[in-house]
């Protein structure tokens, strides 16, 4: 099998670009060609917008066939701070199963829990963790030989005259849509309609996404500006010449103030950044659109980031902190998928090392969990009536009516039908089908809290058929990695 090896190294710099003291992520590459993959142009493996560069790029298990994806994340059990990390890891995966776009999702000071001199470890994890599912740096970064305030144009490689074209065009702003760039191969996804990172259309597929530059939206639409791409722009905007970057002085031009991808390069102390934009959905929506890049086609896939416990055997993903990485880093090996649509990597395996050198933060506030009423305790009358209910499509005081428990920190109708709609994968599909059902993940939850396994679990509720998780040792697996505890 043909195999490509990455591995995303991080460094430390005293200053950003933007004039915060902060942390870089450097970028260095290894990388590893085997057989067909010898044909790559080693250029193109820098880490764009996907991990492998111009390769569309997908999570461990993928291999050209519709299915959904258990992804199996862990944090060793030896590492120094393993307890600790334990929360910020599964917020991470909580973070890429919702898979939902926020504008704002940047906090800093007084709007977040962090110290002013720390790093927020679950911002970081979630960077990298993208990085151990495929993504890539959307902005050329510092692992390209530009000067680091040139870092946010948008990521690409250098074209035929072996000379990198910097020019921030008429607005002044690194890695918006009129950046001009000579022959510079551009590497980053754009919206056709609008080249608006920012904006999440309803379909993301290579039928409303492309690399080709000639595919941006036609002259002599303003790029920039209040109304956005594709509209009036205001008063120093240019026509749509380069792919636009989710870059957060792009962000504040186009209407969407202290928002940026999680995946751009760069993070800072005091930052809370955890949650996805619209660019960074965009990209794992158009990987999940198959290997014929087009949606609703046989090829498609969903996914499940699942919590794996203290283990490194039987993980995807493991994390831990090891000091041989400057910073933090993300190594992953990868495979070919066929594909008739350009070149599809699937990641075969992923690490996540952080140094212990810095004062990191560690939120301990876990996002999903059996626990839906938020009392600190899992019980079947409470917990697992609650979310029978939910998927019952029961609503309102009927939704919640003498099933909140004690101390419960989530008590009103609104505030536990958010909780299990944002929780809803892997938590509410335990059998793994992509779809939730109170007849069988309902049941399968109340059955767990009851303290039903084995055989005795799944009897008359999984048949097979479209379940990923079809026994009963895979569904103990995942909701026991459910339970707050875990």
């Amino acid at each position: 099998m043909s195999c490509i090896v990455v591995r995303i190294r991080s460094r430390v710099f005293g200053s950003r670009a933007r004039g915060r003291g902060a942390v870089d992520r450097r970028v260095g590459v290894i990388v590893v060609l085997l057989g067909a993959l010898a044909l790559v142009p080693l250029r193109s493996v820098e880490a764009g917008t996907y991990i492998f560069g111009a390769a569309v790029t997908h999570p461990s298990g993928y291999t050209g066939a519709g299915e959904v994806l258990t992804v199996t994340v862990c944090v060793d059990p030896a590492s120094p701070n393993a307890s600790p990390l334990r929360v910020p890891v599964r917020n991470g995966l909580s973070t890429f199963n919702a898979l939902s776009a926020r504008s704002p999702n940047l906090f800093s000071g007084g709007a977040n829990d962090i110290p002013s001199s720390a790093i927020d470890v679950e911002s970081i994890l979630v960077h990298e963790l993208g990085h151990c599912f495929g993504l890539g740096h959307p902005n050329v970064g510092l692992e390209a030989d530009v000067g680091s305030g040139d870092r946010d144009y948008t990521k690409s490689e250098r074209g035929p005259n072996g000379m990198w074209n910097l020019d921030d065009g008429v607005d002044g702003i690194k890695g918006s849509c009129d950046d001009l760039r000579g022959d510079d191969v551009n590497l980053h996804w754009f919206h056709r309609q609008g080249n608006n990172p920012f904006v999440l259309p309803s379909v993301v597929d290579s039928t409303t996404y492309s690399r080709n530059l000639a595919h941006l939206p036609a002259s002599p639409a303003q790029c920039s500006g209040p109304g956005g791409p594709g509209l009036p722009g205001a008063a120093g905007s240019g026509p749509h010449s380069f792919a636009a970057n989710a870059e957060r002085a792009v962000g504040a031009r186009l209407g969407f103030p202290n928002t940026e991808a999680v995946m751009e390069q760069g993070a800072s102390f005091d930052e809370d950044q955890r949650s996805l934009v619209a660019d960074d959905v965009a990209t794992v929506r158009f990987a999940m659109s198959g290997a014929d890049e087009l949606a609703s086609t046989a090829d498609d896939y969903t996914f499940q980031l699942v919590w794996g416990g203290l283990a490194t055997s039987g993980c995807d993903v493991v994390v831990r902190f090891n000091n041989a990485t400057a910073f933090a880093d993300c190594s992953v090996s990868g495979a070919l998928v066929p594909s008739q649509s350009g070149l599809h990597v699937a990641i075969s395996t992923g690490s996540v090392r952080l140094n212990t050198g810095f004062n990191w933060y560690f939120d301990q506030d876990l996002a999903c969990s059996l626990d839906v009423d938020g009392n600190g305790t899992v019980a079947p009358l409470t917990d697992g009536v609650l979310a029978l209910r939910f998927l019952s499509g029961m609503s309102g005081s009927a939704l919640v009516s003498g099933a909140i428990g004690a101390g419960a920190t989530r008590s009103t109708p609104q505030a536990v039908a958010a909780f299990l709609e944002s929780c809803r994968f892997p938590l509410l599909d335990a059998d793994g089908t992509g779809s939730t059902g109170a007849s069988s993940d309902g049941a399968l939850a109340l059955r767990y809290l009851f303290g039903f396994r084995g055989s005795s679990l799944v009897s008359g509720i999984v048949v097979g058929g479209s379940c990923s998780r079809c026994t009963a040792p895979e569904i103990e697996r995942v909701l026991g990695s459910l339970h707050p505890g875990a």
